[in-house]
């Protein structure tokens, strides 16, 4: 479906890199003795994509890479309510698809923004964006169906922030698993370390006391 707001200027899809916000927000909320389960649980952005009308936040959630898909503003239409520009995680509602699933607000499922959740590790991003094209087009969701239309040059863009935020997530998965034997092998050393001490000490008392029982 491509409504008439992809023909004005004001549609043309901007991009952004948010990782660097979500980083900073997550050392906050560490900060804090206290996490709610909205915070632990929300989508943690990487990537957006956004106009006047609408916008795609590319990110994780709960370990999974997802995608969120809201509007924004209306345009020449009925004014919408707000489950269509933020999705309340409160109310959720799930639908399984092949390969993936997709949440939206259990009060309005039919118009409110969405999020598509699919496993990232061992995904080549093509799979990701077929299975939310499929998803664009087959499913009765109205705000991705008007996100998602069937434009060569918004596809492209959906398509390519899919590809950069996946390989910056595995970028981040192969230098956690690099760090594991470095922190092993630092490990192994310190405990090298306390047990050579620890045969040390039991030396010299060995020593002390048969020193004593000599002068004894």
């Amino acid at each position: 479906m491509e409504r008439e707001f992809w023909k004005e200027s004001a549609s043309s899809l901007r991009e952004s890199v948010t990782e660097r916000k979500s980083e900073n927000k997550e050392r906050i909320n560490k900060t804090s003795y206290k996490k709610s389960y909205e915070q632990k649980d929300s989508l943690k952005p990487l990537r957006m994509l956004e106009n006047a009308y609408g916008k795609y936040v590319f990110g994780t959630k709960n370990d999974k890479y997802a995608i969120m898909v809201s509007r924004k503003s209306e345009f020449k239409e009925e004014t919408f309510d707000n489950t269509r520009e933020k999705l309340n995680e409160a109310r959720i509602n799930e639908k399984k698809i092949t390969g993936c699933r997709m949440f939206a607000d259990s009060h309005k499922k039919e118009e409110s923004a969405v999020i598509f959740e699919e496993s990232f590790k061992n995904a080549p991003p093509e799979r990701i964006f077929n299975d939310l094209k499929r998803a664009a087009q087959n499913s009765n969701k109205l705000t991705l169906n008007e996100m998602m239309p069937q434009k060569h040059n918004v596809e492209k863009k959906v398509f390519q922030n899919i590809k950069a935020s996946v390989e910056m997530l595995n970028k981040k998965d192969n230098k956690e698993s690099e760090s594991i034997p470095f922190f092993k092998r630092a490990f192994n050393i310190v405990n090298d370390d306390m047990n050579n001490a620890d045969e040390g000490r039991n030396e010299n008392n060995e020593n002390i006391n048969e020193n004593s029982d000599l002068l004894n």
